[in-house]
């Protein structure tokens, strides 16, 4: 005996929804189990990819003749790199020239074509990060912000700079510089050495969230702690007599 066509597609249609519905429930549940079992554990895991720690380094202390003039400061040094995706097609084909040959002039590693090349790859890939120098003083940073496209600001600009880091350096030059000393990675000499619990400081750090390529912003966190800077020494060294002395020995 023969099924009834219409009986047939109605228990087609019965199984076909039964099956839809059966697949939903599995989803719902498993959302649930996600959100009330598995959530914390999948928020911290996505938490620990997204976000991160990053060291601030403590500057350390001036040291300081007599008269108050600097013998060994530091100074910050960045990191800093453009996001050519942020820049609208407008500006950055409107003014890529001029920027080209303001980063040459600053920096002359490459020339103003080279720069122009490099930034317009970079945008053609899709590249959220070009890196522009590894040792950019702070006064060059505050520069760069005026350049054409970069005084657009860093969202649209796409200027970036990493924390700093500091470099150590002796505005006298080599003037009474075994006196003073110096720190060369691990290695601490004269009155850096001697001194080195008041001047180094103590480093922090910050949480740090991914905002794209290359680019992490700071964010508030309970655990941040902010660095310490050393504390500066006042010496007895007086510049014009130390130059004086160091004159007549070598001649």
């Amino acid at each position: 005996m023969s099924r009834d066509p219409k009986t047939s597609s109605l228990l087609r249609t019965f199984l076909v929804y039964f099956a839809v519905l059966v697949v939903g429930v599995v989803i719902i549940v498993k959302a649930i189990l996600v959100q009330t079992k598995e959530g914390d554990e999948l928020r911290m895991l996505a938490e620990q990819v997204e976000t991160r720690f990053d060291t601030l380094q403590a500057s350390r202390g001036d040291i300081l003749s007599d008269n108050g003039s600097l013998l060994a400061t530091d100074v910050p040094i960045f990191e800093v790199g453009i996001d050519p995706h942020v820049i609208a097609d407008s500006i950055f084909n409107a003014d890529i020239d001029q920027l080209s040959k303001q980063l040459a002039t600053m920096f002359p590693k490459r020339s103003a074509e080279r720069w122009k090349k490099g930034l317009v790859e970079a945008r053609a890939a899709g590249r959220r990060y070009f890196l522009v120098d590894l040792n950019v003083t702070l006064q060059q940073y505050r520069q760069m912000e005026t350049f054409a496209i970069l005084n657009q600001g860093n969202l649209r600009g796409g200027l970036t700079k990493s924390q700093p880091k500091f470099k150590r350096i002796h505005p006298y030059g080599s003037l009474a510089l075994r006196t003073v000393g110096y720190v060369n990675d691990s290695i601490i000499v004269g009155l850096e050495s001697a001194y080195d619990s008041i001047l180094r400081g103590t480093d922090g750090h910050r949480k740090q969230r991914h905002l794209h390529h290359g680019v992490w912003i700071p964010i508030d966190d309970d655990n941040n702690i902010e660095a310490v800077n050393g504390n500066d020494i006042v010496t007895t060294l007086d510049i014009g007599i130390q130059d004086i002395a160091e004159r007549a020995l070598r001649n």
